[in-house]
């Protein structure tokens, strides 16, 4: 007796059908093998359609590794394929991989690529519906476009060894990123400028945490990230042992990342003051605390009313968190700071300050040859 299969509305291959005791669910997968032969692999019996979906996924994750599986290819869609990708070889990556990877498919290829056959998926096509959209968007900088660029190019290598596709389409796409020379830094006065736009027209989380940013060098997460014991409050110093992004609160970015910096006295005391003000919304220790929701603070809640206060002044606008960062390192330089000071400060490297700061030294060099010929003068 032939049974009436309905096909699943979250997932492909999976069907519901009826029997006398209810309602059941199964799945059946189609694939070719390594000989061009078509095969189907069905089975029956599931009580739930998670079930039958997670069973399927350890068959596909089978016939991965088997290397057996050549799918009907002309019909797979890049949704498909990375979503398999991340199913099959989730076991192999480490959990915060994994989360990166996760998040970047849902919230930015599904989006713009899910639904595009992944044999038909070009260099322009792929531009045009990812790259650009991507660099358009408010809340993303050419780097982190970059890497999820990267990161689409190994999910692609991966078919193309399955045998999916035959090339990478997307091998030769590159991001630009910004030079060096063009990475936004405000000077003294027009960091001063945006602290003083800032404390009269944001929250004091906000201004908080951007006097903290203007004065310390910190990365965003580092900040978001810091806890009341990191403060020593009699040596003006903190401590730097964690960060706080869309991952959670996990270790610093590198072994440099890991340090003790002392900071401007009124800074330190103006920290003092707000972690008083605020100890009855304190979660886990944490500094910084969302003054509008009875929720720990993230990125989200910092980034739009500062990008908006920013970004209303002609004189800073494009400004990031970020530019805080540039900035203190620029003015450290400026004025007369060492590189592998200014390395250490920001828990950088001395190659990476060279690096993105070489402008800077430049110029730095060049003053000093005129201030030696006017003393000779």
């Amino acid at each position: 007796m032939s049974r009436k299969l309905v096909a699943s509305k979250k997932y492909k291959y999976v069907y519901k059908y009826k029997v006398k005791s209810g309602l059941k669910w199964c799945y059946r997968y189609k694939y070719y093998d390594d000989m061009g032969e078509r095969h189907e692999l069905p089975r029956f019996g599931f009580d739930s359609e998670k079930e039958a979906y997670s069973e399927l996924i350890k068959v596909q994750a089978d016939l991965l590794n088997k290397g057996t599986h050549r799918m009907e290819s002309d019909k797979i869609t890049v949704g498909d394929w990375l979503n398999r990708w991340l199913e099959a070889y989730q076991d192999e990556w480490a959990k915060t991989t994994y989360k990166t990877r996760a998040g970047m498919i849902n919230n930015y290829a599904m989006p713009y690529l899910g639904k595009m056959k992944l044999t038909k998926l070009t260099v322009s096509s792929y531009k045009t519906n990812f790259i650009q959209p991507l660099l358009n968007s408010e809340n993303l900088e050419a780097v982190t476009v970059d890497k999820y660029n990267n990161l689409m190019k190994i999910a692609l290598n991966k078919a193309v060894k399955d045998g999916l596709i035959r090339k990478n389409p997307i091998s030769e796409v590159k991001v630009k990123l910004p030079k060096a020379e063009e990475q936004k830094a405000y000077s003294s006065s027009q960091l001063q400028h945006s602290l003083n736009l800032i404390r009269e027209k944001a929250d004091d989380t906000v201004y908080t945490i951007s006097l903290l940013l203007a004065y310390s060098g910190l990365r965003i997460g580092e900040a978001i990230g810091l806890k009341v014991l990191d403060i020593n409050f009699k040596s003006n110093e903190l401590t730097v042992s964690r960060t706080c992004d869309s991952n959670g609160v996990r270790p610093p970015k590198t072994l440099n990342s890991y340090r003790t910096i002392g900071i401007e006295p009124f800074v330190i005391d103006y920290i003092r003051k707000y972690i008083e003000k605020t100890k009855h919304m304190r979660r886990n220790g944490f500094i910084f605390v969302n003054l509008k929701k009875e929720c720990p603070l993230t990125y989200r809640a910092l980034y739009r009313p500062f990008v908006d206060i920013i970004d209303s002044d002609n004189e800073l606008q494009g400004g990031r968190f970020h530019t805080f960062r540039h900035s203190h390192a620029t003015i450290l330089l400026q004025n007369g700071a060492t590189v592998n000071a200014v390395a250490k400060r920001l828990g950088d490297t001395p190659q990476t300050i060279s690096k993105y700061y070489a402008h800077v030294l430049e110029e730095m060099n060049k003053e000093m040859v005129v201030s030696f010929s006017r003393a000779m003068t």
